[in-house]
């Protein structure tokens, strides 16, 4: 058990709102309502505290106390997080996803009511996945709200580019700069390569990221906290990596 929870939840009055990733309403919204079993997770509040957890959310509010929890199940997506299902003693069922902002202190909290009910190996592996996956969606998150460096990496770059391998194509006599089409061709070209290895670096960065903090929960559980910067200079390196993979392919493409 983390022992920050063990020890919040020991407080006789522990009321913790849990927030919630927009990035599941955005899964809920994608999928068409077909993931409905997250219709309620991903626009409800969740409060938790010693006794019970409140759902506040659509169809009202529920509250579900711990020692009538029958069954927890566990359902994992190594590094991406999961969820889990409460089973109450009247059969209702509820699901809880990693999306929810640590919602490993409901588990805890289930975990001092009834022990026999969560197997601590289970637990820690959920919490290990969940922790890894919410800085992945923090960092998403911080990602599309920089909307400068959105710009900058997805449109004053490629235009760079575009204006870089025009002079040269027009210097060679291959390019006449008043064929407006021909200039956004290109532009459009170097925006879909650029977009293409923007998501090849990013994506590299980010598996990097994920399997060295779960290498480092495996070796040390107590450290749930993001290096900030650490994950900064792995930033500024995609950045670069980035600029440099798209003007080299895009060159090598056109000229």
């Amino acid at each position: 058990m983390d022992h920050g929870a063990a020890h919040d939840l020991q407080q006789p009055h522990f009321n913790r709102a849990l927030l919630t990733r927009s990035q599941l309403r955005w899964i809920y919204f994608l999928s068409l309502g077909t993931f409905w079993f997250l219709r309620r997770s991903a626009f409800a509040k969740h409060f938790v505290t010693n006794a019970a957890l409140t759902v506040d959310g659509p169809g009202g509010t529920v509250e579900i106390p711990f020692h009538q929890v029958a069954e927890v199940r566990f359902y994992g997506l190594p590094l991406l997080g999961g969820w889990f299902s409460l089973t109450l003693q009247n059969g209702k069922r509820y699901y809880l996803t990693s999306f929810i902002e640590r919602v490993d202190y409901v588990l805890d909290a289930i975990a001092i009511a009834q022990p026999t009910l969560v197997v601590s190996e289970k637990l820690e592996k959920f919490r290990r996945n969940a922790i890894v996956a919410d800085h992945f969606y923090a960092r998403m998150e911080n990602s599309f709200a920089n909307w400068s460096m959105l710009f900058a990496m997805q449109a004053a770059l490629p235009l760079a580019i575009t204006l870089a391998m025009g002079a040269k194509l027009a210097g060679d006599g291959f390019l006449n700069w008043t064929g407006a089409v021909d200039v956004l061709l290109i532009y459009i070209s170097v925006v879909i390569i650029s977009g293409i290895v923007s998501l090849a670096v990013w994506g590299s960065a980010e598996m990097f990221l994920m399997l060295q903090k779960s290498g480092e929960l495996i070796a040390n559980p107590l450290n749930p906290l993001r290096d900030l910067k650490w994950e900064r200079r792995i930033k500024i390196s995609t950045h670069l990596v980035h600029a440099i993979l798209a003007t080299v392919l895009a060159f090598a493409m056109w000229i």
